[in-house]
């Protein structure tokens, strides 16, 4: 794993933690259980849920939020 990769995991779970008041590790769950459910890598689902909040695209992280319930 890269730096730039482990950079963008932790920018990633930190914004799931800010944006929906979620524990460290409910956001890291999160996003591994997101990589293995679109058999991808934890810093490509990483990747996208910073460009999606980047972009004010909310909604597609909540989903990934409600899926999990």
């Amino acid at each position: 794993m890269t730096t730039s990769s482990m950079a963008t995991i932790l920018q990633a779970q930190s914004l799931l933690m800010a944006e929906h008041d979620v524990t460290s590790e409910t956001a890291l769950g999160l996003l591994v259980w997101e990589s293995d459910r679109r058999s991808a890598t934890v810093a490509d689902v990483a990747t996208g849920v910073c460009a999606a909040l980047a972009a004010g695209r909310v909604a597609d992280v909540d989903g990934l939020l409600r899926a999990t319930a």
